[in-house]
């Protein structure tokens, strides 16, 4: 499952962006500390700290996107049990809406190492998916720079039969460490608002 996740995040790279944008600008409000980083950073206030338990059950509630669940709850479990550092955050009103960061191994982004990892891993993703009947359309994919951050951005709809599901990847690079954000979303939300929170030390 954490091959899957790799895959999905760096999935068929496509351009690179330089962001501009002042902390300033950051209107999403709520703080929350990100224990791996040791860091505060701002959330949409409509967005709480969850547990993997709770996520869950709250995905078992309505059987939509039971395929994915299926998939991302696999995932949770897996790496509760092997001691990944990850932290979750849904959407007060509707937990299926989430924001999950997860802590990596340190990787120096550039825009070289992005073809290496589609060849090598692009293949497992549509192997992992089909099996659950899920169609996936790229709707993004970018290299973003800023003053203290290099992130990669993929932004997929997941298709499943005349639903669909919004899931966007960030692999972020902030001082000497790696970490990941996945936000799921059913109206097409992907929250880069939340980079600006690596903008500064």
């Amino acid at each position: 499952m954490k091959k899957l996740l790799l895959v999905l995040m760096i999935l068929n790279f496509s351009c690179s962006t330089k962001t501009k944008e002042s902390i300033n600008e950051f209107d999403l409000t709520n703080s929350h500390k990100l224990e791996f980083l040791n860091k505060n950073i701002y959330l949409p206030k409509n967005y709480k700290a969850t547990t993997v338990e709770e996520l869950i059950n709250a995905r078992k509630v309505d059987g939509k996107y039971e395929s994915f669940q299926t998939i991302q709850n696999a995932k949770l479990y897996e790496q509760k049990r092997i001691g990944e550092k990850f932290e979750i955050f849904c959407e007060k009103s509707n937990l299926k809406n989430s924001i999950i960061f997860q802590l990596g191994e340190y990787i120096p982004l550039n825009k070289r190492l992005i073809s290496p990892y589609v060849i090598s891993l692009e293949k497992d993703v549509i192997s992992e998916l089909s099996k659950y009947n899920i169609g996936l359309e790229r709707l993004e994919a970018k290299f973003i720079t800023s003053k203290n951050t290099k992130s990669i951005k993929i932004k997929h709809r997941l298709i499943f039969d005349d639903k669909s599901i919004y899931l966007t990847q960030y692999i972020v690079t902030y001082k000497l460490n790696t970490f990941s954000i996945v936000v799921t979303n059913e109206k097409n939300i992907d929250y880069q608002l939340i980079l600006k929170n690596f903008s500064t030390f």
